[in-house]
């Protein structure tokens, strides 16, 4: 279906031209292409050149036509348009590329041992489209596979995913934080309530608790003084500085539709921030050799924050010890207390605080003695 005019339209109208029923769709060039036709999950059709409002019937002249992908790659999950189209199917990933009539497409394959295991897990960032396969995630240029998700990272999410719901994942992209984000529920919920991040600028990922029906990559409109004033009241009721990019126009912001008071609401994540934890992989200060840690360090950028620092000691055993949780002083450092072989130091940031990028953890250390 499409919109006659999309400035005045509030109705949609049915497609001309015979288009078929199918569950993907993107632009590709000039063509307009459809994905898992109705009974035939691995087909793809597309339409007239320019023209998709017109007959949809093959044809030389109009390059209007339809093909099948692998089946052994199971249905069309996902097609990302441009230049090329990139075809996910759940079990493999095809490239098309446009060579005119009479084969109009060009079929390559980029991958035949993995796909998208969700149609909506699927993010693109320029020529680059990450996804979900069955063994963690991934991203592909078009042309090669390369894994983004070590072994630890996969097998956390797959240890925290509802198994029922994992084909429902959805990404969506922070554009401000140049960060994907995807949405799944966790083991035990029937919402989204789980997320895992993942920055393509630094390639490091994080993960967040959080509540929405759907989270969304979207942009902002611009708003003037006379509809502030009819939002709030008076200028001197708004919550944020008139400078506020919430304000400006035609910023890109991740949001999520939640639900607030029986209702989906729109929302952007720009709210007081939440309670921030990181944890350190497990390191061996002196090798062979228990250690004694008196001083740990955040490395943190913040103007005013309250952090607190705790450690997890393991033994030659692999018996784990905790400290307690310990407040960073105004000189900067906690004074912990642990002694073992393996050390890993845990800062959490209470909810409200206000602090920008992190670094890591310094520890002060010594050798311990035998007995």
């Amino acid at each position: 279906q499409y919109l006659t005019d999309i400035d005045t339209d509030n109705t949609w109208s049915a497609l001309p031209g015979s288009p078929p029923n199918a569950k993907r769709c993107a632009r590709v060039g000039d063509f307009l292409m459809m994905g898992n036709i109705s009974g035939t999950p691995n087909g793809i059709q597309w339409s007239s050149i320019n023209s998709p409002a017109t007959s949809w019937a093959a044809s030389r002249l109009t390059q209007a036509g339809s093909a099948s992908m692998p089946s052994e790659y199971g249905p069309i999950q996902k097609i990302v348009g441009g230049r090329y189209a990139t075809i996910f199917q759940e079990r493999g990933i095809m490239r098309l590329s446009y060579v005119g009539p009479p084969l109009v497409w060009r079929a390559d394959v980029v991958s035949a041992d993995r796909g998208a295991i969700a149609p909506f897990a699927v993010a693109n960032i320029g020529y680059f489209s990450y996804f979900l396969a069955q063994d963690g995630f991934y991203v592909t240029n078009g042309s090669t596979v390369e894994p983004i998700g070590n072994q630890r990272i996969n097998q956390w999410f797959f240890e925290n995913v509802h198994s029922a719901y994992i084909g429902r994942i959805h990404a969506a992209v922070d554009w401000e934080n140049k960060m994907i984000v995807w949405a799944f529920h966790g083991t035990e919920s029937d919402a989204y309530d789980r997320a895992i991040v993942y920055s393509w600028a630094e390639g490091r990922r994080s993960s967040a608790t959080l509540n929405t029906h759907w989270i969304v990559g979207s942009t902002l409109d611009g708003i003037d003084l006379d509809s502030l004033d009819a939002i709030y009241g008076d200028l001197d009721s708004i919550p944020i500085s008139l400078d506020s990019v919430e304000l400006q126009g035609g910023g890109r912001r991740l949001a999520a539709f939640a639900n607030v008071g029986g209702s989906s609401n729109y929302q952007t994540f720009t709210g007081t921030p939440l309670e921030a934890t990181f944890r350190t992989g497990e390191s061996q200060p002196s090798p062979g050799q228990r250690v004694f840690v008196s001083e740990a360090y955040p490395l943190i950028e913040a103007d005013s924050w309250d952090a607190l620092i705790s450690l997890y000691m393991r033994d030659n055993k692999g018996a784990v010890t905790t400290s307690n949780e310990v407040e960073v002083g105004w000189s900067g450092f906690a004074a912990v207390r642990g002694e073992g072989q393996k050390v890993a130091v845990q800062m959490r940031i209470p909810a409200g605080g206000e602090w920008g990028g992190a670094q890591g953890v310094q520890v002060r250390y010594k050798k311990a003695g035998y007995r």
